[in-house]
């Protein structure tokens, strides 16, 4: 009988995302045979060992600095923490030098109270993290029988992010982060006997691009800015959680949608024709712009999705996900597709009027010079217009295939979405 995995990446406060995406997949009914993690990810992994997903959800709603580590300043260490909070700097740093790593003792606390022992021993989950090993760098792939002996050190251990984080000791031995190693261990959980898994990871660029889109690999990453390591802004830990779990819901065919998420329909009909359309752009820019393949628009949007074919669906949802960008839409709300619609036709509404103010005549010094004052927005809103009015020469053709051909496609979609 086969055995299926789930693997956790690690990645701090970007576990959130991860909280969410459970959440979607034991409400769509997925279960597990094994468990690997590092870091966050063995932590979190720990928890759906002893089945205990509410605590997990408990943390992530509550979380706050003081839960994982001593002192008044953010590890960012952003400019604009440098800035605002100099006063606290000197006596961060240090403290960090003279404990090579801040005090998490608060950490270490909150492993202690999540890990239970017995539950996750009686679990018939089994489960694996990695810990390396400081001195040798060698990894330690921990087992179960392992965690029985040394669990709370071992999910320390694999969470030791160094020298953000102190060296974990324990054993006559010290240990550092896993993700030295390997910060998404499906490798582990092949070895492991699963012959199929399904794989979270925090990174927008995926940390093992070689399983995405294999057969028994169900990988599934963030599209979006998951914030960095040690971010406990709440506006951002809730968004993950709830992106998490729409992107979940996408790869289930529960949602529609690419980065962005969309009540589940069928394909608006005009997606077909954008989509020949777009094929043809693509052999007008190719021509026009030596520089560029003849695939610059597909092979944009797969590289932006991760996958290397698109549907028309996933061609169309690419683009549209660029211009609620631009629009600022929340990407974390499920739209209807109508709601979305409209928000962008509302958003170029003035440039679909015959009396849009159109750019001066120039010449081509001086054209270059206006379009500099024209965000991404801009010039996109006046090649809707010329969409609409061939006749309003805004920007010539060569100047479009070379110079904007990404803002023409935006265009193209926002006027065949007006006229359809």
């Amino acid at each position: 009988m086969g055995k299926k995995a789930l693997v956790l990446a690690g990645g701090g406060t970007r576990g959130s995302y991860q909280c969410g995406a459970l959440a979607a997949l034991l409400k769509l009914g997925e279960t597990w045979d094994i468990i690997t993690g590092t870091s966050i990810g063995a932590l979190n992994g720990t928890l759906m060992v002893q089945h205990d997903y509410e605590a997990m959800m408990s943390m992530w709603q509550n979380l706050a600095q003081e839960q994982i580590y001593n002192g008044g300043v953010s590890l960012d260490l952003h400019l604009e923490t440098l800035i605002n909070e100099k006063n606290l700097i000197p006596s961060f740093f240090k403290n960090y030098f003279k404990e090579k790593g801040v005090d998490n003792e608060p950490f270490c606390h909150m492993v202690h109270k999540l890990y239970n022992p017995e539950r996750f021993q009686k679990s018939d989950i089994d489960f694996g993290c990695i810990t390396v090993k400081h001195l040798t760098q060698t990894p330690v792939y921990v087992d179960k029988k392992m965690m029985a002996e040394d669990g709370e050190n071992y999910l320390i251990a694999t969470a030791s992010c160094f020298p953000a984080f102190p060296i974990h000791k324990f054993g006559g031995q010290e240990y550092v982060d896993g993700g030295y190693f390997d910060n998404m261990p499906i490798d582990y959980a092949l070895r492991k006997g699963a012959d199929e898994i399904i794989a979270v990871d925090l990174n927008q660029d995926p940390q093992h691009p070689n399983f995405i889109e294999r057969p028994h690999i169900n990988y599934i990453l963030p599209l979006i800015d998951t914030g960095f390591i040690l971010n406990f802004d709440h506006d951002t830990i809730d968004r993950n959680i709830l992106c998490g779990y729409n992107d979940v819901m996408k790869r289930y065919d529960q949602l529609s949608g690419v980065k962005y998420s969309y009540e589940k329909q069928s394909t608006p009909g005009w997606f077909e024709q954008y989509f020949i359309d777009c094929l043809k752009l693509e052999t007008r820019i190719h021509i026009a712009s030596k520089l560029r393949g003849p695939s610059f628009l597909t092979d944009k949007l797969s590289q932006q999705q991760h996958r290397k074919v698109l549907s028309t669906a996933e061609f169309a949802y690419g683009i549209m996900d660029s211009l609620m960008d631009l629009c600022g839409a929340n990407v974390a709300r499920v739209y209807k597709f109508e709601e979305a619609e409209q928000l962008l036709l509302d958003s170029f509404a003035d440039a679909f009027a015959e009396d849009y103010m159109l750019m001066p005549s120039l010449d081509i010094k001086e054209i270059a010079a206006y379009t500099k004052t024209l965000d991404q927005k801009g010039i996109v809103a006046k090649l809707v217009h010329q969409n609409l009015y061939p006749s309003h020469v805004i920007f010539s053709e060569n100047i479009v295939l070379t110079t904007y051909p990404y803002e023409q496609a935006m265009a193209d979609f926002i006027t065949l979405m007006k006229l359809a």
